[in-house]
């Protein structure tokens, strides 16, 4: 194997470096595939507050959907179908994503009014039923969901799975290089010491923890684009609120077992 001449070695040595570097931070911080996020966030934005509107049209109709009348529970479905439509309209305004970022007294979190008890009278089974639904697919479903990304797999290096999964597999990777290039750095300096710093051992040395370098700064940028750990902290605070709103639920069913009467 012919030996390549140290400024050549230098060149190849700079060009590979760069091209990874900037491959990383470009997959990184999501400038390739930044759009694609974008839709598919906004996407999950529509479908988020779709699922809101569902349950706030149940809760703000819910004297008809458990009364007696047949003629009013129509009623409702006529109203929801003409209600989501209006709803779907606001969501797909261009500045809806903005007004939502801004919304910090989270006044946007209503998709319509919801009226007071009227006092009429409801049938007790489904009001009870109601109520199991309400607990079953609005709470115990959101929290079940929530505390399930924060659960880890047994595994070392689950490469896919829950955000709790990805982020210690990143984060191991990150401790793992890290670690591996202060090794590099200890025998880059001690081949310098014996033999001398253009000695081919110390090249191969200092390239392979330049490339881990690399590696890091492309795993943080990674960590960082898609957000993993800021959607972590966001699903752990969404359990602890989702388990809250879960128990006061329960309290206020055990106090109020029985429907209102008319």
């Amino acid at each position: 194997m012919l030996p390549v001449s140290q400024p050549v070695w230098h060149w190849m040595r700079l060009a590979l470096a760069l091209i990874l570097l900037v491959a990383a931070l470009l997959l990184g911080k999501g400038i390739l595939f930044g759009r694609k996020r974008d839709d598919w966030l906004m996407h999950r934005l529509i479908a988020e507050r779709i699922r809101h509107f569902y349950f706030q049209f149940l809760l703000a109709h819910i004297e008809a959907i458990c009364g007696t009348s047949v003629v009013e529970r129509q009623r409702v479905l006529d109203d929801r179908a003409q209600a989501l439509e209006r709803v779907i309209r606001r969501l797909r305004t261009p500045a809806y994503r903005q007004t939502v970022r801004d919304d910090a007294a989270l006044h946007e979190h209503l998709m319509l009014d919801i009226p007071e008890w009227k006092g009429e009278e409801v049938d007790g089974n489904r009001y009870a039923e109601m109520k199991r639904f309400w607990k079953e697919l609005r709470f115990n479903w959101q929290t079940d969901y929530s505390t399930g990304m924060l659960d880890r797999k047994a595994s070392a290096f689950p490469l896919f799975g829950s955000l709790a999964d990805q982020e210690h597999t990143v984060s191991t990777l990150e401790f793992i290089t890290t670690f591996c290039i202060v090794i590099l750095q200890v025998l880059a300096v001690l081949s310098q010491i014996v033999f001398s710093s253009s000695s081919g051992q110390t090249q191969i040395f200092v390239l392979i923890s330049s490339l881990l370098a690399i590696l890091v700064v492309g795993l943080q940028a990674y960590k960082g684009g898609v957000g993993l750990t800021e959607d972590l902290l966001r699903n752990r605070a969404y359990a602890t609120y989702s388990a809250k709103l879960t128990r006061d639920f329960t309290n206020a069913e055990e106090k109020d077992g029985n429907p209102p009467d008319g």
